[in-house]
């Protein structure tokens, strides 16, 4: 017996035995199936007319939804899945404007569980990308101020801030990396109206105005102290400044009752010729004697005449020179072409000796260096060197001239030269140039010294040079030492005129001869001086009945005439 494909229904054929059961089996089939009509939600109850009911209602829903027509009561728990929608089946034609908001959701309905992944990993983030439906599509973390998008913002290395910026006021002293803001600089500067300069609104300008202030006042101090002997700058330390105004030298109150430094004949052989060398830094004389025809002796002696230590030179020439530069004496071999350098301190006599080119002689210092002439064998002419006294290196020569003798360094380094011929000579700080400048008119160099290249006085008077011949600047005047020459002659460091004539010395005005000072020393008999141009130290001496007289005066505390 054959049954139907659905329900499973039998089908007797024609040589079936047909049993009434099987018909009732059918019947069960279909009523099991079918159901209870009766019971089906739609309007007919019967099958045709329910499916047409459906069919209808199927038929509305590609049309219009009605308001509030999809319920939770229409929707089943789990309705709505993914595999009942077609993809793209929810579009926007398909929704109208807001059509999901609050009132259309319960509390709850939507939950993460309904939410299919967006994309993004689960976590915090300090910077979303959102799209236009609210949707996060992209989350970061950014560190900086540029990460989050921020362009008006001061950077935190070397921000460039604007309007008023403020910060805490650090407490008074504080010395730290901290912020100094105005308040802080005032309470640790000052008030900048409290100060003593003129400029007060600028502390970099009132330093400069103080420095200057003090700088001038150095170089005051510095000036009179120069005034007085002792050679001083305005870049000298106030302590530097301080010692030498200690070293200042004054004058003895009264010249005519200082007594003169004396060192009787016990140290120099009888009837010994004694010359006055220099004086040192440290105070000391220097001083040389010839007793016979080949022995030479260098002395030195102590600001009391006292002979510290006496060296013999042993010697066949018959031409000695001495001089003393700083705290070193030297003394010059003429035949010998030799300089003997000893210094003034505890270890004299002992000597360095240094051969010279040419044969040396007339020595002399502007304080600072060794100058002397020097006979060059080669060709006839004197040539003038300069020397460093410390390390006796050559600094310069000059051009050959016939024999000179130096009377004076001017202040700004030029130097003056008198040579046999009656004429003037005049050189450059640097020795490069010897030139006649003028023509004395006398034979003679003693009793001479220059206040500038065309002012010089003379053996008796002093002469204008400017025009290539002497000219007498003091016509008219007659001086205190008559028509006599004068034995010395000095230009002070202060720029006076310094003239000694027998036991008189005299201050005298350059330009008209007018005496401005006089004092009497207790030396005569002819005497002659030396000078130290750093001290201003003069000292004076003369050699009678077998003694060695020396007195001292010096450049500041002369009293009036």
């Amino acid at each position: 017996m054959k049954t139907t494909s659905n329900l499973g229904l039998m089908k007797p054929e024609g040589t079936d035995v047909v049993d009434i059961e099987n018909f009732n089996t059918n019947a069960d089939t279909l009523d099991t199936t079918i159901g209870a009509m009766s019971t089906v939600p739609t309007t007919a109850k019967n099958i045709a007319g329910a499916i047409k009911e459906i069919h209808t209602a199927m038929s509305n829903l590609d049309t219009t939804i009605s308001d509030g027509e999809i319920t939770t009561a229409k929707l089943a728990d789990s309705a709505v899945t993914t595999i009942k929608l077609a993809a793209n089946a929810v579009t926007g034609a398909k929704m109208a404007n807001s059509t999901v908001t609050a009132t259309q959701l319960a509390d709850g309905a939507v939950t993460s569980a309904k939410l299919a992944d967006s994309g993004v990993s689960a976590g915090t983030y300090k910077s979303v990308t959102v799209d236009g439906k609210g949707r996060v599509t992209a989350g970061s973390n950014p560190t900086t101020l540029s990460g989050y998008g921020i362009t008006d913002a001061a950077p935190l290395a070397s921000p460039a801030l604007t309007g008023t910026p403020t910060a805490p006021t650090a407490a008074v002293g504080v010395n730290t990396t901290q912020i100094a803001n105005t308040a802080f600089v005032r309470s640790e500067v000052g008030d900048r109206s409290n100060l003593l300069t003129t400029t007060k609104t600028n502390v970099v300008a009132a330093v400069n105005e103080l420095f200057q202030s003090v700088g001038d006042g150095k170089t005051a101090i510095a000036s009179a102290i120069t005034g007085k002997g002792v050679q001083s700058t305005g870049s000298d330390t106030f302590a530097q400044l301080a010692s030498k105004i200690g070293s200042i030298k004054v004058g003895i109150s009264n010249w005519n009752d200082g007594a003169p430094l004396m060192r009787s004949t016990g140290g120099f052989p009888y009837y010994a010729n004694v010359f006055l060398s220099g004086i040192t830094d440290n105070d000391n004389i220097a001083a040389w004697y010839s007793s016979g025809s080949t022995t030479k002796d260098t002395d030195l002696l102590d600001e009391s005449g006292n002979i510290k230590a006496v060296t013999d030179t042993a010697g066949s020439s018959s031409s000695v020179d001495m001089c003393t530069v700083g705290n070193y004496v030297f003394t010059l071999f003429y035949s010998e072409k030799k300089v003997i350098k000893r210094a003034a301190d505890g270890t004299f006599p002992a000597s360095t000796t240094y051969t010279v080119p040419g044969n040396p002689t007339s020595a002399f210092t502007d304080g600072d260096y060794l100058f002397f002439w020097a006979y060059m064998d080669t060709s006839a002419g004197y040539v003038l060197y300069k020397y460093n006294p410390v390390t006796m290196a050559q600094i310069w020569s000059s051009n050959k001239i016939p024999q000179g003798y130096v009377v004076d360094i001017l202040p700004n380094g030029e130097l003056i030269s008198y040579v046999n011929d009656n004429k003037v000579y005049w050189s450059p700080s640097d020795g490069s140039s010897l030139n006649m400048v003028s023509t004395l008119g006398y034979n003679q160099r003693g009793g001479m010294a220059f206040r500038d290249r065309y002012t010089a006085f003379y053996l008796r008077r002093v002469y204008d040079l400017s025009s290539g011949t002497a000219i007498d600047k003091w016509p008219g005047v007659t001086p205190p030492w008559g028509n006599y020459d004068v034995n010395w002659a000095f230009r002070t460091k202060a720029g006076e005129l310094i003239i000694g004539f027998g036991s008189v010395v005299y201050k005298v005005n350059w330009d008209t001869g007018a005496v401005i000072q006089k004092y009497s020393i207790p030396i005569s008999n002819n005497p002659s001086a030396r000078i130290n141009r750093k001290t201003g130290t003069i000292a004076v001496m003369n050699s009678a009945n077998y003694a060695f007289f020396v007195t001292r005066i010096y450049e500041g505390g002369y009293p009036s005439v």
